[in-house]
């Protein structure tokens, strides 16, 4: 093999690992952008106004569906 086609690799390697990184840290700031509304942003029960879900399993399912709503592009 030659050396020039090992760095060509390893940056594409790093190049990938770096684009997953960043795109896992965007998705977490757009979760955690999600503005309290007074109302559950899952089942739309009413909640206290600093809240945005009310328990952890409407917010697990919140962002099951707009992690599935990501991979399929909608």
């Amino acid at each position: 093999m030659i050396p020039g086609d090992l760095t060509d690799q390893a940056t594409l390697l790093e190049e990938i690992h770096r684009d997953k990184a960043v795109k896992a840290v965007q998705a977490a700031l757009r979760r955690d952008q999600i503005a309290p509304t007074g109302e559950c942003r899952n089942c739309g029960e009413i909640v206290a106004p600093e809240v945005r879900f009310c328990n952890a399993d409407c917010r697990d399912d919140y962002e099951r569906q707009a992690r599935m709503r990501r991979l399929s592009g909608t």
